[in-house]
């Protein structure tokens, strides 16, 4: 199915919002809106699909972190559930505040603002999340690198821009490029980017850790089994002895390949990395959002990767640098990380459907 054609006055936001707007009341037509308005989702979650559930099944959703949240709550107490789904999604919304790059006054921006300058002084979960993401650009050799926002820019994302930017671009693209030139500061709250044009975009990760604060908020207040869908990323809470999982469906971005049946999720995080989601296209050309910070260039090698993982910010993380590393190192890094489960399709050629790779415990989690 194509996106739906949108006119001048109609932007993706709004018409996703207007959307939205005829059927968080109900909850039932939410999933639908996002199968039509992101065709090339690349993980779909729908309800209990028969499985026994406490109560009904309440769902709130909300335009947010660029993309529609949906919440599910399974709960005996139907006004408990809505509070619950609405408190879960303002904490979203605040995480979003918080980390957003397109905010003037958000942590990230006020970081950004005083690269090469001075150290910043931020919130302990902005340190924690800093020093989580400084863990897997190690990890994966900066092919996780939350300091590419120059990348971004420099290639029309942020910007639109008539044509492809030069070698000549890209090489001083990558000067602003680099976690390395980050110092993390915990005991004083400071975090200082000591190369004037470094700037971060949590994009690759900010999702996930948006979700797992959620997680958070629906446990305080009691709730045992829930779903979060942001744009086709998931967190199943539950528990085997307590709850049903949810069943969840993955497949490529572009559905050249199926992706086995659906499995339960539950106590765990699937998040998806594909380009042919968003894409920006030239004469002779046409790149997707995900670089190699390494190279300052698009990947093309990979179709689509999804992640297992306990928490929603490292399935989010290790997604997009698996997808980075490509096939054979990215398995690597999947075989070689205990928490964590995935598969790999590579980029097909013309007509051919590939069998993914897939780890070997997929698509059950690992326990910690």
């Amino acid at each position: 199915m194509d996106e739906p054609p949108m006119g001048p006055s109609l932007t993706r936001r709004s018409f996703l919002t207007q959307l939205l707007a005829g059927s968080v009341a109900g909850g039932a037509l939410v999933s639908s809106v996002l199968a039509w308005a992101w065709p090339n989702l690349a993980a779909l979650a729908d309800g209990a699909h028969g499985l026994q559930a406490a109560g009904p099944l309440y769902r709130e959703a909300r335009f947010v972190l660029g993309t529609i949240v949906e919440v599910t709550v399974d709960h005996t107490q139907r006004s408990l559930a809505r509070r619950a789904a609405r408190e879960a999604l303002a904490e979203i919304t605040r995480v979003d505040r918080l980390l957003s790059i397109f905010r003037k006054n958000s942590e990230i921006s006020r970081l950004n603002r005083g690269a090469g300058r001075w150290p910043v002084q931020v919130t302990n979960e902005v340190v924690r999340l800093l020093a989580f993401a400084q863990e897997v650009w190690e990890r994966t050799a900066g092919a996780f690198d939350p300091t590419i926002f120059a990348l971004m820019e420099g290639w029309g994302w942020y910007r639109p821009r008539p044509a492809p930017p030069s070698s000549e671009e890209v090489a001083a693209m990558r000067e602003a490029v680099g976690f390395g030139t980050i110092t993390i500061n915990p005991g004083r709250r400071q975090v200082r980017l000591h190369r004037p044009g470094v700037r971060i975009d949590l994009g690759g990760i900010g999702k996930g850790y948006a979700m797992d604060c959620a997680i958070a908020v629906l446990r305080r207040m009691g709730i045992q089994r829930a779903l979060i869908n942001a744009g086709g990323e998931l967190y199943a809470l539950g528990d085997g002895d307590r709850s049903a999982p949810f069943p969840v469906a993955v497949f490529t971005p572009s559905r050249r390949v199926q992706i086995d049946k659906p499995f339960p999720l539950q106590g765990a995080a699937v998040a998806s990395s594909g380009n042919d989601e968003r894409s920006i296209r030239w004469e002779d050309l046409t790149i997707g959002h995900l670089f190699d910070p390494r190279t300052g260039y698009p990947v093309t090698a990979v179709e689509g990767t999804s992640v297992l993982a306990p928490t929603a910010t490292a399935a989010d993380a290790y997604s997009t640098a698996v997808f980075v590393l490509g096939p054979q190192a990215g398995a690597r890094l999947i075989e070689e990380t205990p928490s964590l489960e995935g598969l790999i399709v590579e980029h097909p050629g013309a007509g051919d459907r590939r069998v993914p790779w897939q780890s070997r415990n997929w698509p059950a989690p690992k326990r910690l």
